[in-house]
């Protein structure tokens, strides 16, 4: 029987993994290993599977058939369980930091800054949220740096939309950081509902060359099995964005319209060239479209949006954003913020294409009652249960139908079989 549900939870994630990969742009060609290794001390040991895989971590359990392994990643501590007939070898490891740099670096004389520098904390949301990016990320992120040596947290997005559960934890936490700290948001391009996520917050600019793209109507709710639910639930959701854009001060009139995909018909500088189309201009620009309804998205220029009052202006570099947030020059205080979001999206790449692997192997395998075979399987399921605790519940769970209670028992059953 476990075999048999862990089948029936895959088969729509098995759907899902084929499409992510053309889904989740914007990631980092460049980014690491998904098994990073961060600082660590003599507690560290490096386990090599028999498959080439490698993790380096802290050993939390150590039973008579497996081990778990605390790995010290840089996008947050996760802990894996490696079974012992699987180890090719097993060895202490040197922290990360010494294995990189050999040696401590001389320091390096800093540059003259001006007097009025903004101190920056660059946090990147790329892809789509939720499996790209995702609220834990956010939070490591802000919590490796002191804030009050921080002038402006900037929050760079280029989002193709992503799971509203995911955007609006994003949204939440910021809201408490808000309190106390400066957020910006800074746009090159917000999607389907990610809009709202730049949106929900006081400051917002961005690039010249950047848009935003509404739907009307988030993606997971055009497949509701009741049609009406469905629109109930959108029109509970939209009600909630329009207030959290209210409260970042945006009209809520052009809060609305624009969320539904309407078109705008009074807004100052803005005049309708023809009543019958969903196309708007500026009134400054001699009649060149800068906003359009294209089958389900309106979309948003930066020119139009800073019309709009949606922000507050346009920068192409750090340098002419930190003249718009009212400095002379800036610092980035932190690059953690790059590395973690680079490290998450090299865990989540390597899943992409790993896990729509296993599960094809998997099936392959699912109706052969050799020996050999079950070993296989077994060995399948428990590269698959490893995504699944690196991932995190709800990301394995939601991208992928991984769920590690289900793996595990599947698990449990084969090696019964197997005996």
């Amino acid at each position: 029987m476990g075999h048999q549900r862990f089948v029936a939870a895959v088969m729509a994630a098995l759907i899902l993994c084929v499409a992510l990969p053309s889904l989740a742009f914007g990631q980092s060609e460049n980014a690491a290993k998904s098994n990073v290794e961060t600082a660590g001390d003599d507690s560290l040991e490096r386990f090599v599977l028999q498959d080439g895989m490698e993790y380096v971590g802290v050993v939390t359990e150590d039973s008579a058939d497996h081990i778990r392994l605390r790995l010290d990643q840089s996008y947050g501590q996760r802990t894996i369980t490696i079974w012992k007939d699987e180890i090719a070898s097993r060895s202490f490891a040197l922290s990360a930091a010494v294995e990189k740099n050999g040696a401590e670096e001389s320091p390096k004389e800093k540059a003259v800054e001006p007097e009025n520098t903004a101190r920056l904390f660059v946090i990147p949301l790329r892809g789509l949220i939720g499996h790209d990016a995702t609220q834990e990320c956010v939070k490591l992120a802000i919590e490796s740096v002191d804030l009050n040596e921080v002038d402006a947290i900037v929050i760079t997005m280029n989002c193709a939309g992503g799971h509203i559960p995911a955007l609006e934890e994003i949204h939440q936490y910021l809201l408490t950081i808000e309190r106390n700290h400066r957020v910006v948001m800074w746009i090159r391009l917000a999607w389907g509902s990610s809009p709202v996520l730049a949106l929900g917050h006081a400051e917002r600019y961005m690039e010249s060359d950047g848009h935003m793209a509404f739907r009307d109507a988030p993606f997971q709710y055009w497949y509701q099995p009741d049609p009406d639910k469905g629109a109930e639930k959108f029109a509970k959701w939209c009600a909630w964005a329009v207030q959290e854009m209210r409260n970042a001060g945006i009209d809520p009139l052009v809060a609305e319209a624009v969320l539904k995909c309407q078109t705008i018909l009074s807004v100052d500088g803005l005049k309708q060239e023809d009543p019958q189309s969903s196309v708007l201009c500026h009134a400054d620009l001699s009649g060149e479209y800068i906003l359009s309804r294209k089958g389900e998205y309106l979309e948003l220029s930066a020119a139009l949006t800073e019309a709009l009052h949606i922000s507050r202006g346009s920068a192409d570099t750090l340098e002419e954003l930190s003249v718009l947030l009212g400095y002379d020059g800036y610092e980035e205080v932190s690059k953690a913020g790059l590395e973690i979001a680079n490290a998450w999206q090299a865990l989540v790449k390597q899943a992409d294409r790993d896990v729509r692997r296993l599960y094809q192997e998997l099936y392959l395998i699912k109706d052969v009652e050799t020996i050999e075979d079950r070993h296989e399987r077994i060995h399948t399921y428990r590269r698959l249960m490893r995504y699944a605790e690196m991932l995190g519940p709800e990301v394995a769970k939601v991208f992928y139908g991984l769920e590690r209670k289900t793996i595990m028992e599947a698990i449990e059953q084969e090696t019964e079989k197997k005996q």
